[in-house]
């Protein structure tokens, strides 16, 4: 169907023009689906990695806790200095 409209479209020159003028806005439209549509995935799949870097730094976070010693950065400080003098 499409190919006798050409052929039609060819052996007049204002309609060719038309049918020219319509199938290039009919292929941009498409593109410009198909771009859209590639660039929600992208940002879907930024997005996805940007929160399972965050899960990870959180849970990293919260098992990286220091406990309490029980003993003094003061004693530590104390007893390397008696074992410097005592060398």
């Amino acid at each position: 169907m499409l190919k006798l409209l050409y052929a039609i479209a060819k052996a007049i020159p204002a309609l060719q023009k038309i049918l020219d003028k319509l199938f290039r806005e009919g292929r941009a439209l498409s593109a410009s689906r198909r771009l859209d549509a590639k660039d929600a995935a992208v940002d879907s799949a930024v997005d996805r990695l940007h929160k399972r870097e965050t899960e990870q730094q959180r849970a990293t976070a919260g098992s990286s806790r220091i406990q309490k010693s029980s003993v003094s950065i003061a004693g530590v400080r104390k007893r390397s200095t008696q074992d410097n003098k005592s060398s």
